[in-house]
């Protein structure tokens, strides 16, 4: 089915000060971009008073820009942010439709947006909900580029954290012992400063 726009929608997942999305802006074209998304917790909402807890957007919001560039204050461990990310970005939805029934993944494909998904530098698990939303979403994200910067935090290992991409499946043990462990547990409480 045809898209009401065929054009492009990107997000930059973790996008910090929205340089990349910055770059971007002038460097595609905008007959194939129609607006890029910069998403970061610390964004200020939209018309709130921003503090030094947030970062600033002036540099944003001076415009200029071939494509236009929007910020999203979106919190990629919480489970709402992402359904609405999803819901109002790669869907299309509306106010009145949120939290009807909207979740990650779903809808009417003619509907849905291009999705172009960026997250580079995504630390810890975060690369990990990066790379859940595409699989999710398949029918909306037709390219992603994922470039993690670290491990989830050992203090994983010590909550027997389990992680699963797709089909895919692993621990964080795993990740930090991938030959096993052979010591009783020793090395994990070396890793994470406790007791075993």
């Amino acid at each position: 089915a045809a898209r009401a726009d065929e054009r492009f929608t990107v997000v930059d997942l973790g996008c910090g000060l929205g340089f990349l999305g910055m770059f971007l802006a002038q460097m595609l074209p905008s007959d194939k971009v129609k607006e890029i998304y910069l998403v970061d917790k610390l964004w200020p909402r939209s018309g709130a008073a921003t503090s030094d807890q947030h970062m600033m957007r002036e540099h944003i919001d001076a415009g200029g820009y071939a494509i236009p560039l929007k910020t999203l204050t979106i919190d990629l461990k919480k489970g709402r942010d992402l359904a609405d990310l999803v819901h109002f970005i790669f869907n299309n939805g509306s106010k009145q439709t949120r939290g009807s029934g909207n979740s990650i993944g779903g809808g009417d494909a003619a509907a849905k947006s291009r999705v172009i998904l960026l997250g580079v530098h995504l630390c810890g698990s975060l690369s990990l909900r990066a790379a859940n939303l595409v699989n999710q979403n398949l029918e909306t994200v037709e390219f992603a580029c994922i470039k993690p910067c670290c491990l989830p935090g050992k203090i994983h290992v010590k909550y027997e954290m389990h992680y699963r991409v797709g089909a895919h499946e692993f621990t964080a043990e795993s990740l930090y012992f991938p030959g096993g462990r052979q010591d009783g547990g020793a090395a994990v409480a070396a890793l994470v400063g406790g007791a075993a």
